[in-house]
């Protein structure tokens, strides 16, 4: 390009395309923030579901315990409560809570040899 008026619009140009590229707001995006859920005393905290007010539902695991598996309601506060199953229930678990706070609920009424959870798992 041997035209120096040529050569000014060609530079002018790329000039104001790296500004507008400098100076254009960067994409929004939401913002997340990864906490932490812990059920105290528990070896394992699993969180399966969470409604739109933060209430989250799961269950947690420790060997200490007599029972496979605890469900739990975590509010939005952060505050924990248990949820049992039915007599005989084994082990409960929070599969889903609507907007509302209505759980579903999961729980094993028996086991078979050697302590292994049996067939009999139900939704309540």
């Amino acid at each position: 390009m041997s035209n120096p008026q040529a050569r000014f619009v060609v530079a002018f140009a790329a000039a104001v395309v790296t500004a507008v590229a400098l100076t254009a707001p960067a994409p929004s995006h939401a913002a997340y923030v990864l906490t932490e859920i812990s059920v105290a005393g528990a070896d394992n905290t699993a969180v399966w579901d969470i409604n739109n007010s933060g209430t989250m539902v799961g269950f947690s695991y420790a060997s200490s315990a007599p029972n496979y598996a605890t469900a739990f309601i975590r509010s939005s506060s952060g505050s924990f409560s248990t949820l049992t199953g039915p007599a005989g229930a084994i082990s409960t678990n929070a599969m889903g809570i609507s907007d509302t706070g209505r759980v579903a609920p999961v729980a094993l009424s028996s086991s078979r040899p050697g302590g292994r959870p049996g067939p009999s798992a139900r939704r309540l």
